[in-house]
């Protein structure tokens, strides 16, 4: 009744939209003696209520669906994302139900009558009747969104949604002492909601990432790796720097060797080590248990013996399908001798949203690493998913696409069509002079670092000056909203394939003799 109230109180045609179950009928004659519209249809199936409730409506009509477990949106809020769908001239926006920018819960949809007409047409799922739109998303939700007005703060890590009982017991905290809980302003309540949870988010940590050290790495790498007393001094700079974590992993060739050759003459005091398990290339599919935890064994005992360590703080799966290899053999294994003190923390280094998805439902999983940039589209769908996991530390990877984003020139990118790295970099070139960034790095970085899911951005190094460059941008600060979503939206949406190095075509060797 509450949020029915607010987004009615400017006058806006307001329906409810329940069940026709005995139980429901308390609520629907209720909501009829306060004046309310009331339609009432299948338990099972709300997009039929929904088709119910527009009866009346042309197909050029908007309806904006609202849920009875956001208390938050008014009708302040309703008529702004309706000017933003107008503005946008798609058939459907939605904001607040991803994660991402606004609390969650704070959210509505926008979208035409006549989709929901089309979309009957189409043999629809029992996930799309209980949920409304996901047709209409997947048809017309592939659009460039404009960033929601006076916004600037990402507080996507906050709730303001009523699925549990701490939160009904928080939402109900602020609505408790208002004079007037059904006009006051949603801004106010946003407002309460950030005070009550300390704030938003500290921008993301610098992490060092080591794959240079221990071997050549990157598509736009000349230098090779670095030497050993290079990489001694990259490792203090790096940690005298404030970064909060140095990245490793088993096939980064000597990367552990010379992190623990670090941790024993100079301390590397406060800093997290990340490394990351073998990547089990040798095991055969037909290799019974006992092998496969043989391996896992030798992996480990090799990293805690290169680094110097007794327990490994966080270590990763290299390879995201390794939760369920071999019967789930690898992962009970490293279940296993973290009981045993070896292990403080696991996680999982994933490549695609599916995988992280995966990952995200193993409790014992508490710390992702990813692949992510301001080219990457891929993850917008899943940050939700982050955001019911606030036990899990997120770290980002390939924030410069192995460096192909801050280039003078488009001449090492791969061939990829509808990659067009000229056009690319160019669109990077406009908006570092538009938004007063440094350089591409610190656009890159800015971005990245904007994003309030992210914990840890992982950078490689291949000499001092470049550590000290870099480090420099975390003193300058993120992209605030408005600038993160004009560089989101206004560069192109290029091929997955461009984002995974590992689909990348071989460059061609020519041989002169």
């Amino acid at each position: 009744m509450l949020v029915a109230k607010r987004v009615a109180r400017n006058g806006a045609d307001v329906v409810l939209a329940t069940s026709t179950l005995p139980e429901d009928d308390l609520l629907a004659h209720t909501a009829e003696r306060t004046g309310l519209a009331v339609v009432r249809g299948p338990i099972d199936d709300v997009f039929d209520r929904f088709l119910i409730a527009t009866a009346d409506l042309a197909d050029t009509d908007i309806c904006v669906r609202l849920t009875a477990d956001n208390p938050f949106p008014d009708a302040d809020f309703v008529e702004q994302v309706v000017a933003l769908l107008l503005e946008s001239e798609t058939q459907y926006i939605a904001y607040g139900n991803d994660g991402l920018w606004l609390p969650y819960g704070l959210s509505a949809e926008a979208f035409y009558v006549g989709s929901l007409r089309q979309a009957q047409k189409d043999e629809l799922t029992a996930y799309d009747r209980e949920h409304v739109t996901p047709w209409i998303r997947r048809r017309y939700g592939d659009y460039t969104r404009p960033p929601f007005p006076d916004w600037t703060a990402d507080l996507g890590h906050l709730r303001c949604t009523v699925d549990e009982l701490r939160d009904y017991l928080k939402v109900e905290r602020i609505f408790r002492d208002l004079p007037d809980p059904v006009r006051s302003d949603w801004r106010l309540l946003v407002s309460m909601l950030e005070t009550m949870s300390g704030g938003p988010r500290s921008a993301a940590g610098f992490v060092l990432g080591t794959a240079q050290l221990g071997m050549p790495y990157g598509r736009t790498n000349k230098a090779g790796f670095s030497g050993e007393s290079e990489a001694q001094v990259l490792l203090e700079n790096a940690t005298n720097g404030g970064a909060v974590a140095i990245d490793s992993a088993r096939a980064y060739g000597e990367s552990e060797k010379r992190i623990g050759a670090s941790l024993r003459n100079a301390g590397l005091h406060g800093v997290q080590i990340v490394t990351k398990l073998d990547p089990l290339s040798a095991l055969k599919p037909e290799d019974e248990a006992l092998t496969v935890e043989r391996h896992v064994q030798e992996s480990v005992e090799s990293s805690r013996r290169s680094l110097g360590l007794d327990c490994l703080p966080v270590l990763l799966l290299h390879r995201a399908d390794h939760l369920t290899a071999f019967g789930g053999a690898i992962w009970q294994e490293l279940l296993r001798l973290q009981a045993e003190g070896k292990i403080e923390a696991l996680g999982v280094s994933v490549q695609s949203p599916v995988e992280l998805s995966s990952a995200l439902t193993y409790p014992e999983v508490k710390h992702i690493q990813l692949p992510f940039n301001v080219l990457d589209w891929r993850w917008n769908g899943v940050v939700v998913n982050l955001r019911l996991r606030p036990d899990v530390t997120v770290h980002v990877r390939s924030v410069f696409l192995q460096g192909l984003l801050v280039q003078d020139s488009a001449e090492d990118w791969p061939e990829i069509e509808g990659a067009e790295g000229g056009t690319i970099l160019a669109a990077l070139r406009k908006f570092q002079v538009e938004f007063g960034r440094g350089s591409l790095q610190d656009l890159c970085v800015a971005y990245v670092r904007s994003m309030s899911w992210i914990d840890g951005v992982v950078v490689g190094v291949d000499t001092r000056d470049q550590l000290a460059d870099l480090q420099s941008l975390w003193g300058l600060p993120a992209l605030s909203y408005r600038e993160a979503t004009l560089l989101h939206s206004s560069l192109p949406r290029v091929p997955e394939q461009l984002l995974n190095p590992a689909l990348w075509p071989q460059r061609s060797i020519r041989k002169v003799t």
